[in-house]
């Protein structure tokens, strides 16, 4: 493989590799034990519980996201130095669907996962309201330190040179 300037990101030409093909690529520690790894950077992989990257010609994908590409663009300076809160979010493990049964009563491998578009409404909706709990939790915090007429913060609480 071939390092990609200082990115950390490494490539490797294999000729005739046809759509459809799995692969995975190899580290090995520093006990010199291999650990076969998923293309972190892959436009497709398989199905759990299976791990590996899929091959995937993206020549045929119609991109539809040049407004969004856009409103990056113009909001990039306004941006940059505003606050942001990022929350990670393993979906399959957060939330599922009553598992599907096929015509012979057995169950459908994979069907209890929601798709993104199926979910994103239950996440946005999921995250509005644990920030809203959270930001009353920190309003009722400070109300019931300094409801007292005080207007330091309790030693308990660490100071802007320990954050």
């Amino acid at each position: 493989m071939k390092k990609r300037g200082p990115s950390g990101i490494y490539e490797i030409f294999i000729p005739n590799l046809k759509p459809g093909a799995i692969y995975k690529y190899e580290i090995k520690t520093k006990a010199g034990l291999p650990m076969l790894k998923a293309d972190p950077y892959g436009n497709y992989a398989e199905l759990r519980p299976n791990t590996a990257s899929v091959v995937w010609d993206m020549s045929g994908y119609k991109w539809n996201d040049d407004e969004w590409i856009k409103e990056r663009a113009a909001a990039k300076d306004r941006l940059k130095d505003s606050p942001m809160s990022i929350y990670e979010v393993h979906l399959g493990s957060w939330m599922q669907k009553t598992v599907a049964q096929n015509e012979n009563g057995e169950d459908i491998n994979g069907s209890q996962f929601y798709n993104y578009r199926e979910i994103a409404e239950k996440l946005a909706a999921y995250v509005k309201e644990a920030v809203c709990r959270l930001l009353l939790s920190v309003c009722v915090r400070w109300l019931r330190t300094f409801g007292n007429g005080s207007s330091s913060p309790p030693s308990s609480w660490p100071s802007s040179s320990t954050m």
